[in-house]
């Protein structure tokens, strides 16, 4: 992940700990240290039917502080913020 206005690269990984096609991802989240050390939080990603759309709902939880929680979702905000853009293009 790069950060265009820091010009910092970030490495994230994780494993999955559910693969159920096409309804839900549930995987685990970690930084490589020593940029975001905040242990492994987890990831549940869901795709729900709406007539002809799809929504998808995200979870990430297990973080160690209500701080790293709140980055992480304007991180998500921002970055689903700009999928929904890219599929309203096609």
């Amino acid at each position: 992940m790069r950060d265009p206005e820091k010009g910092s690269t970030y490495v994230c990984f994780g494993e999955f700990q559910e693969v159920d096609p096409p309804n839900k991802l549930v995987y685990t989240w970690s930084w490589e240290p020593p940029e975001m050390d905040l242990g492994r939080t987890l990831v549940t990603i869901e795709f729900q039917e709406r007539g002809d759309a799809t929504e998808l709902v995200l979870t990430h939880e297990k973080f160690p502080t209500a701080e790293a929680a709140s980055e992480h979702s304007k991180g998500w905000t921002g970055c689903l913020g700009v999928f929904a853009g890219y599929v309203e293009s096609k």
